[in-house]
């Protein structure tokens, strides 16, 4: 399989020829062409707020998502690992000595994160893989299979370029997420097991995962068809696996297999949001849409309202 920089996918796309199955860093996946499930969800919600965020580049952050970050890369992308991270043995942000040693990370191109962080992700794998130590996974096998390959095509009712990159391909046809999860985790109030699982159905919909699972269905599935590539995919998956695990011990793990209601649910909001996304690009409408958003913004807002939440329907354990 061809590997691709940062600069080849951009010249790629410009000439209208970024079209199949590649290997492309983490790094330059995300900040290369192409509309992502990211993008997707974020556009949905307000189009002007993805525009200004995109064009100012700010990226959305929390301890959440970056300890999520750790634990994929752990899980999945090992041989990167060294190259993405520094490690000290410093217990709390924000101190002269943290802002010393993440000063020296980021001029070597690195994140800092702390030991502690890297010993909780290593108890969660070892959970599940019964053998210590993180860098012992290339030999243990979390989950076997095709791993972070990224998927490019064109949508064919609107002709925009989008990108997916499934964190696991199996040759049973399953695309795998691997997701950290904090749901059942209160130890005040222990939950049974169907309302963990209603918790999980929450955050299904809450994240959009349904809408991540429908756009890594049909990207497989048409990247390798348009890019002519089906023997570089162990196989077009069928299904969508979303493996939550627990971050809180004994780290407890969750594995959903979304049905057909809920990939039909994503696919809808995916291509509503396209021809949104297309109706705007073709009226040159960002600006209108970004003055009318900070028109918004001076509206005194109802912080009483009501919010309702729509089930999102799964099967599987």
């Amino acid at each position: 399989m061809e590997r691709l920089t940062l600069e080849q996918l951009k010249e790629r796309a410009d000439k209208g020829t970024l079209i199949g199955a590649f290997l492309v860093s983490n790094d330059d996946y995300h900040a290369g062409p192409a509309l992502s499930s990211t993008d997707i969800k974020k556009i949905h919600k307000d189009p002007a707020k993805w525009k200004c965020d995109k064009m100012a580049g700010i990226k959305l952050s929390s301890p959440a998502l970056e300890f999520g970050s750790l634990y994929h890369a752990s899980a999945l992308e090992y041989p990167e690992f060294d190259n993405r991270y520094a490690i000290t043995q410093l217990a709390r942000k924000g101190s002269k000595a943290w802002e010393k040693e993440e000063t020296a990370a980021l001029e070597a191109g690195k994140i800092l994160v702390k030991q502690a962080d890297i010993d909780l992700v290593n108890a969660m794998l070892t959970r599940i893989t019964g053998a210590a130590g993180i860098k012992a996974h290339s030999k243990r096998g979390l989950l076997l299979g095709q791993i972070e390959t990224s998927f490019y095509w064109t949508d064919m009712e609107t002709g925009l370029l989008l990108k997916t990159r499934p964190d696991v391909l199996t040759e049973s046809g399953h695309a795998v997420d691997l997701k950290t999860t904090r749901c059942g985790d209160n130890e005040k109030l222990r939950k049974t097991p169907q309302e963990v699982q209603e918790e999980l159905s929450r955050d299904i919909l809450l994240f959009g995962y349904h809408v991540s699972a429908a756009m890594q269905l049909e990207g497989v599935r048409e990247a390798t068809k348009q890019g002519g590539c089906e023997k570089e995919v162990v196989a077009v998956p069928k299904d969508y696996v979303l493996f939550f695990q627990n971050k809180v011990a004994p780290f407890n793990v969750y594995v959903r297999l979304l049905d057909q209601s809920s990939l039909d649910l994503g696919a809808n909001v995916l291509q509503t949001t396209l021809r949104i996304y297309k109706e705007i690009e073709d009226n040159n409408a960002w600006d209108k849409l970004e003055q009318e958003m900070i028109a918004k913004e001076d509206i005194p807002q109802d912080t009483n309202e009501d919010i309702k939440i729509i089930g999102v329907g799964v099967t599987g354990e």
